[in-house]
């Protein structure tokens, strides 16, 4: 979107005559920019469909901005030029070799002295161009300049990548059972960071935060119980603060029993503050804090709010 506005912005300025340089330009410049962006997009298991849509919609609405730029800039691809203007602007009336030819002028227009006297100017100026040393324009200084852009635009998309995974939130694969019926085996969720710099996770929130058995691990767990409330498990039912817990909409009725595990959890157990209790949705199989204890809030890495992948599971988590 920040692209396609800048290129908006130098379309305004566009002097380009050629129709097709615009729909060109659209396409396949966008492949300095795409290529890193979907290479990104796999590197974090987003898929393929979602590399080929990313590069989709950079290309549709550059494109896109490129002709509204065009259209309100007047380009010439969209403005009528009265024919001695286009005579004018051309490159061959800068070329005297184009004067012995039938059609280097309109019918209607003959060569005055004054026209003579601009083409020997023309012809001159272009033997001291070309008598110059290659500079700006030359081969050699366009695939540096074509170098130096892909490099730049790497590395802006690595930076970019790094800032939005570090700061706004990131996309995860679901390798295991533990949140089923509310997340499939194998689904692609989003987790955002952004409403947790104004608040710590809820009751209800499915987060997502580092193992604490395993710190290159990422688990997904639904929060139970926030600092300073009581857990407790009777008879296969979550209560909290005295109360029992209404679970039927995502964990199916299944049972939650205490878990043996490195913790040592004693019921009723208070949640210290600074930290919350989570439980997978699948109660009868997901190592949680039952397992591993209290997960500390500075280890949660977000709140997952949406299936993207697959089709058949696309929307928001509840």
């Amino acid at each position: 979107t920040l692209y396609a506005s800048i290129r908006l912005i130098v379309a305004l300025y566009a002097r380009e005559n050629n129709p097709v340089s615009s729909l060109a330009l659209g396409f396949f410049g966008q492949i300095y920019i795409t290529l890193p962006l979907c290479a990104l997009a796999l590197l974090y298991k987003m898929g393929p469909l979602v590399a080929l849509a990313m590069f989709v919609f950079i290309w549709a609405s550059d494109t896109g901005a490129y002709c509204v730029g065009c259209t309100i800039g007047k380009h010439r691809l969209f403005e009528k030029v009265s024919p001695k203007k286009s005579w004018e602007s051309s490159s061959l009336a800068a070329n005297p070799r184009y004067y012995e030819a039938s059609y280097a002028r309109p019918p209607t227009e003959t060569i005055t002295g004054e026209d003579m006297s601009e083409t020997k100017h023309n012809e001159e100026e272009a033997a001291q161009q070309a008598a110059q040393p290659a500079g700006k324009g030359s081969p050699a200084a366009n695939l540096r300049s074509t170098i130096i852009e892909f490099v730049v635009i790497i590395a802006s998309a690595l930076v970019l990548a790094w800032l939005i995974t570090t700061f706004v939130g990131r996309p995860y694969q679901v390798p295991s059972g533990s949140m089923l019926e509310t997340i499939q085996l194998k689904d692609r969720v989003i987790s955002e960071k952004i409403s947790y710099y104004s608040h710590g996770p809820q009751q209800g929130d499915i987060v997502t935060f580092t193992d604490p058995l395993d710190p290159k691990t990422t688990l997904i767990k639904r929060c139970i119980a926030v600092g300073g409330q009581t857990v407790d498990l009777v008879d296969g039912v979550v209560y909290v603060d005295g109360e029992p817990l209404d679970e039927s909409t995502y964990t199916g009725g299944k049972p939650s029993h205490p878990e043996d595990g490195p913790a040592q959890i004693q019921y009723p157990y208070t949640v210290p503050e600074g930290h919350i209790w989570c439980m997978g949705d699948n109660r009868t199989n997901s190592l949680d804090s039952r397992y591993f204890g209290a997960v500390p809030v500075d280890s949660i890495t977000g709140h997952a709010f949406f299936t993207y992948w697959p089709i058949s599971s696309i929307g928001p988590l509840e």
